[in-house]
């Protein structure tokens, strides 16, 4: 009630209060943490003096077990909310359940006017949370970036999976942060898990042309033996597979799924055409044709003698034509031989997809029991 009373307005709130209303109640239940006290309420409407008011009455500055205060001003961008708490005593680098501080909500926020505002009050910018990062690494935009930067935010701090807060951006294509951290002379050859580079994380062709112009190798191998170009295709990022091709990165080795993908789908320009020729070999159309039966012994004998065993066939590779058919063992078979259970064909349809379309339940609970996603 209280909470609902001060949205509306703070007479309101200030009747309450005199006629005894509990000034730090939680409400535990309520969707929106903003409604969970008063000062949430007043930090959220970036209002000073119901802020001051509701301290007045001895609210309580600090989280109340999901967000303080601070936290919601930085989550809603209300710079003169967070002015307010911290000059009245609200903790700068006050933690909330997540093991963050406010200035962790105000960069993944993109708020940067309070990113500002909490740097100019000492928050700390290599404060990290459950996962070993730092506010650097959630980064949106390039002012935020050049903002932590500017307040000795570490470059190359790694998660804990030893991704650094390159390897985040370049994932996630966010070009303008990534081109703020190397202006700001991130290590750009630093390696992350499986010691991949930057360019194994990229996202899109920006990216791309941003790390191959700061001088990364176009391909360089992880510890798999896997190039950038390789990696994108396992990831189905069309736009980083287009930019790396574009700076001549060698599609040997790469499933040829994505590539003939791409080229049915004319999204591969005819002068990069060239630098592969993708094609269907007689033994992968007779492992299709075997798969669309469920004909395991043809399979067997087949399967040692196919390249590549998520290559298309037409519109489908064989483990697509398998769910289709009905017979378990024909799904098993491909699956034991590292088909992958969530491929996916021109149409965009997975092997579930096709299992669900021909009614086989005992193939649905098969690519269902080795991880495919029910959500694809």
């Amino acid at each position: 009630m209280l909470c609902y009373a001060f949205y509306m307005d703070i007479k309101l709130g200030l009747t309450l209060l005199q006629a005894g209303a509990t000034v730090n109640f939680v409400f535990p239940d309520v969707q929106d943490e903003v409604f969970s006290t008063p000062l949430n309420v007043a930090a959220s409407l970036n209002n000073a003096d119901m802020i001051s008011l509701i301290l007045q009455y001895r609210g309580n500055l600090d989280a109340n077990g999901t967000s303080s205060p601070l936290h919601i001003a930085a989550k809603k961008g209300a710079v003169t909310s967070v002015h307010t708490l911290i000059s009245k005593g609200a903790k700068v680098d006050a933690i909330d359940k997540f093991g963050e501080t406010p200035l962790f909500v105000a960069v993944r926020k993109a708020n940067d006017a309070v990113v500002s505002e909490l740097l100019n009050y000492n928050a700390d910018p290599n404060f990290k949370n459950n996962l070993n990062r730092t506010p650097l690494h959630y980064a949106e935009t390039s002012a935020a970036t050049r903002l932590l930067i500017e307040s000795k935010a570490g470059l190359n701090i790694k998660d804990e999976f030893s991704r650094a807060p390159l390897h985040l951006a370049c994932f996630h294509g966010k070009g303008d942060v990534v081109r703020a951290l190397i202006a700001g002379q991130c290590d750009v050859h630093l390696t992350g898990d499986t010691n991949r580079s930057a360019l194994h994380f990229a996202g899109n062709s920006e990216v791309v042309d941003l790390l191959i112009s700061a001088g990364l190798d176009v391909n360089a191998l992880d510890e798999e033996g896997r190039t950038p170009l390789k990696v994108a295709a396992q990831g189905g990022k069309y736009e980083a597979i287009l930019g790396l091709l574009k700076h001549n990165s060698n599609p040997s080795g790469v499933s040829h799924n994505f590539l003939e993908s791409l080229k049915k789908n004319r999204q591969i320009p005819r002068s990069l055409n060239q630098s592969f020729n993708l094609k269907v070999s007689k033994s992968l159309t007779s492992l299709c044709t075997a798969s669309r039966k469920g004909d395991v012994n043809v399979m067997k004998l087949l399967i040692s003698k196919v390249f590549d065993i998520n290559q298309l066939c037409g519109n489908c590779s064989p483990i697509h034509f398998a769910a289709q058919s009905g017979k378990v063992k024909a799904v098993e078979l491909l699956l034991s031989h590292r088909a992958f259970v969530d491929w996916r064909d021109t149409s965009y349809w997975t092997p579930l997809h096709h299992a669900i379309g021909y009614n086989s339940t005992e193939i649905v609970g098969v690519l269902l029991g080795h991880g495919a996603d029910p959500n694809a």
